[in-house]
């Protein structure tokens, strides 16, 4: 299903919208391991960009889910387009091993211009998957391959990254829980992180007491400005109950 403006009716896009959506769950049966290919690997469209959003399914107002992932969307496709990113995480070691201190990370972007930005967002496709709901929107419309296929395995949805002289990649995890579309949603979010801490970073090593103990800590911090995300691909690893997202960011602006 494609809808080329979103200036349809709301009642006409959420009939349209609540059909494609039962089509698409009863072929997907609620195994959210199975999906259209568009969700696991990215399509390549050129100077199009895309994104996916993510919102919990309310089968009583199917209207307020699909606005909820459309939003999600757009704010990711508006952020993916250029941000800054800031960051610090800490880990700590003493003699009962190693333990993470904590982590706290911002995405700095133009938020004057979102609303404007989101007027202009395509709706391009959408599935339902159970409790959740994905959407795709992008800059332009597309075709898709939205033929429904089984998630592929995290090393393969791995090698689809391509770390280059101007390109950084992030990888981001999340466990499955009953909410399944905030475990992707934080997935989505961790690799974007990922990624701009391997474009740069600062580390930090002292010692400080807690709990009556001395104890190594770690803190890194990054600031940097992205020139653009792209996500290359997504994997469900059902067997440790986590989902994984794998992103390429832009080092230096593009020309």
């Amino acid at each position: 299903m494609k809808i080329r403006r979103r200036s349809l009716s709301v009642c006409r896009l959420i009939v349209i919208i609540t059909i494609t959506l039962t089509l698409v769950n009863l072929a997907v049966g609620g195994d959210d391991q199975l999906m259209p290919r568009w969700f696991w690997e990215t399509p390549d469209v050129g100077g199009i960009h895309l994104a996916i959003g993510f919102a919990q399914s309310y089968v009583r107002n199917m209207e307020a889910s699909y606005e909820e992932a459309f939003a999600d969307a757009a704010k990711r496709l508006y952020v993916d387009r250029g941000c800054r990113v800031t960051g610090e995480r800490a880990q700590g070691s003493g003699p009962v091993g190693s333990f993470s201190l904590g982590e706290v990370a911002e995405f700095h972007t133009n938020e004057t211009g979102l609303d404007n930005f989101t007027q202009a967002v395509i709706h391009i496709d959408s599935v339902r998957c159970g409790k959740y709901i994905v959407v795709l929107v992008g800059t332009g419309m597309v075709d898709v391959d939205n033929k429904i296929t089984p998630s592929p395995t995290v090393e393969k949805a791995r090698k689809c990254l391509e770390e280059n002289d101007l390109q950084a990649c992030g990888s981001g995890t999340c466990r499955t829980s009953y909410y399944q579309n905030l475990s992707w949603q934080e997935a989505e979010r961790a690799a974007r992180i990922d990624a701009a801490y391997s474009i740069a970073s600062e580390v930090h090593h002292f010692r400080q007491k807690m709990d009556n103990q001395m104890v190594d800590v770690t803190v890194n911090k990054t600031d940097v400005a992205i020139a653009g995300y792209k996500t290359v691909g997504r994997a469900l690893d059902k067997k440790n109950k986590q989902v994984w997202v794998f992103v390429e960011a832009i080092k230096e602006p593009l020309r």
